[in-house]
């Protein structure tokens, strides 16, 4: 099942027919999108404005704590995932809180949880927005798809082959998310619907692996075809990429 990204899905959720008319049902996001679309991730910050975890069943003592810790508590942080691209130098390196946690309270359909978190951490009117954007995933029965060690790889194979034509510098982080959300689909060979008009120009100039076509006005269709990526890019056991970039996974604990 395609991929779209946040822009396809923020159209949708707002009901811009005129900028996207498709359907969602059933789609697949990457967990990018979903920190995105929740306003969960804070931009170009190594932070969220929410840290969710996944809970074991009932867990009577959440409540209690929830109702009483203050705001900006940042419940959960030391307990949820974190993934961290070290690019050796290259930029700054990222975090990301929450990834395999997003997604898998939206699968699991866990609103009670999502929103004992969003309750804690957010104020009235992001609660408000969260609620509404969260139940808007689970009533389109979107399934989020983690970033994984071989999504930063396929990322890298992707930004070597353009990076001489597309400028990171100005707001890397922005840059290497919108990559993360198109390396996910390449790691599942399914097909990214896709706004990014900046990004989706450079990549027809020189991804010869991916076929960009028009979806709609201003919208492309990316698919990944059998052509191999050029540049081989590997990552071993410890997460070192071609001894450059380090991927480094923080699992979360299930309470």
């Amino acid at each position: 099942m395609e991929f779209i990204d946040t822009q396809i899905i923020s159209y949708k959720f707002k009901n811009n027919k005129e900028l996207f008319d498709g359907d969602i049902r059933g789609r697949q996001i990457s967990s990018i999108v979903a920190l995105e679309f929740l306003g969960i991730m804070i931009k170009n910050e190594n932070r969220a404005k929410m840290y969710p975890i996944k809970l074991k069943g009932f867990h009577p003592i959440m409540p209690f704590v929830m109702k009483h810790e203050k705001k900006g508590f940042e419940l959960g942080k030391k307990s949820t995932d974190k993934l961290i691209i070290d690019f050796n130098g290259e930029f700054d390196s990222i975090v990301i809180y929450s990834n395999e946690a997003i997604s898998y309270l939206i699968n699991e359909k866990d609103i009670d949880t999502l929103l004992l978190f969003a309750k804690n951490s957010l104020d009235k009117e992001d609660f408000k927005r969260f609620r509404e954007r969260a139940q808007f995933l689970i009533n389109n029965e979107i399934t989020v798809v983690p970033v994984t060690q071989e999504t930063v790889v396929k990322m890298q194979c992707i930004y070597e082959d353009i990076k001489n034509e597309y400028n990171v510098k100005d707001n890397y982080r922005n840059s290497f998310m919108d990559l993360l959300i198109l390396a996910a689909a390449v790691e599942k060979k399914e097909r990214l619907i896709s706004q990014d008009k900046e990004l989706n120009k450079v990549l027809k100039k020189c991804c010869e692996y991916l076929n960009i076509s028009a979806y709609s006005k201003g919208i492309s269709s990316i698919d990944y075809n059998d052509k191999r990526m050029e540049k081989d890019v590997k990552s071993d056991n410890k997460g070192y990429i071609n001894n450059s970039w380090r991927i480094m996974i923080k699992k979360g604990k299930i309470v």
